[in-house]
């Protein structure tokens, strides 16, 4: 083979390659002005869906928010039903309190009134103890006075009652008038 022959078939052989080389390079740039193409558009169609998905994302936000105050409106409208409830119960739980306050202030004058009746009527009753200790040692004392002055009459009796029986008695009619305290 000559020389010019050896530099066809390796440039046959280099050819092949070189061509495949040259089509994997036109593919891959045609596929990746393609690609290029297909991404732009994309990001063009995402670009004009851009504000159109921002409105949608924005109303739903507005939908939830408003859902939430409307919920904590909610809440705050219960909560403020249930702060008067428990101010009215309060106030009925203040004018009860009040109630039985005044209630066990009559109860305590009273009770205090009928202490003060008591220890006054307790301080008298003592005090007529007293007069009547006084009184029972007075009484005792004209008892014993009375006893002692009895005893005497009695003694004065029997030795009158002795005289009388050793005394002569006299033969006359009794009176037809009884004594002085036998009459009837």
């Amino acid at each position: 083979m000559t020389r010019s022959q050896r530099l066809k078939a390796l440039w046959t052989r280099i050819d092949s390659y070189v061509w495949n080389i040259l089509v994997m390079l036109v593919v891959a740039a045609t596929s990746a002005g393609l690609m290029n193409w297909f991404n732009s558009h994309q990001r063009a169609v995402l670009l004009d869906r851009f504000p159109i998905v921002r409105a949608q994302e924005r109303l739903s936000c507005e939908k939830e928010y408003a859902a939430q105050i409307t919920g904590l409106r909610a809440l705050a409208a219960e909560r403020d039903k249930r702060e008067a409830d428990q101010s009215k119960a309060m106030a009925d739980l203040h004018e009860l309190t009040a109630y039985i306050l005044r209630f066990l202030g009559d109860r305590a004058r009273v009770a205090d009134r009928n202490a003060a009746v008591q220890l006054k009527e307790a301080k008298a009753a003592a005090a007529a103890a007293v007069d009547a200790k006084q009184k029972t040692e007075q009484v005792s004392a004209k008892v014993e006075v009375a006893v002692a002055k009895a005893d005497e009459a009695a003694s004065a009796v029997k030795q009158v009652d002795k005289k009388l029986e050793t005394a002569v008695h006299p033969t006359a009619a009794v009176p037809p008038t009884p004594w002085i305290g036998n009459r009837r």
